[in-house]
């Protein structure tokens, strides 16, 4: 996996620079534009820096040749699951306040718009996951979700919310990463 480190300026709309909570779950996304590089989806979120694109982050974007962009720290807190609302599954298994305070947020980019994952955007994914895995004490069974799942409302990863059994597939790839 190639990670790259481009950590977004501080400013109140995509890198607040407040301290996460503890990490229980990484929740995987789906960029919803098709065809674009993790380079230009870093960027947007960095141009959300003015306020006029309103709030938007994640902690690390996959592209579409496995390539993996850093946009800020795992210790940070990035806005990549705001919701006036949140599912059952978030208020007893999260956190009954902002899950933003406790959760990864992964973009995955994708070449169509069905939002189904090149394979070397999910093996960079799955391996990326696996450190993470790792790295926080997390069970991929438990600890990998949908924004879908944390939410309720937004169909995303659309290709994983179509078809489920993506996602298992996905945790089943990261838990033989970890061995």
């Amino acid at each position: 996996m190639k990670l790259e480190k481009q950590h977004l300026s501080f400013n109140p709309y995509s890198r607040p620079g407040e301290k996460l909570d503890g990490v229980k779950a990484l929740i995987i996304h789906w960029v919803a534009n098709a065809g674009t590089s993790a380079q230009a989806n870093r960027n947007f979120f960095e141009s959300r820096r003015a306020g006029k694109l309103g709030y938007g982050s994640a902690h690390y974007i996959v592209g579409l040749d496995g390539e993996v962009i850093e946009c800020l720290p795992t210790s940070e807190v990035a806005y990549h699951v705001g919701s006036e609302s949140y599912t059952r599954f978030t208020r007893y298994c999260l956190t009954p306040g902002n899950p933003n305070f406790c959760t990864i947020g992964i973009e995955l980019c994708h070449p169509g718009a069905d939002g189904v994952f090149s394979d070397l955007t999910l093996n960079a994914a799955g391996e990326l996951c696996s450190k993470l895995c790792q790295d926080f004490g997390l069970n991929p069974y438990k600890a990998i979700s949908t924004h879908k799942a944390v939410v309720g409302w937004k169909d995303c990863p659309k290709s994983w919310v179509e078809d489920p059994g993506e996602l298992q597939r996905f945790q089943k790839l990261v838990s033989k990463r970890r061995g």
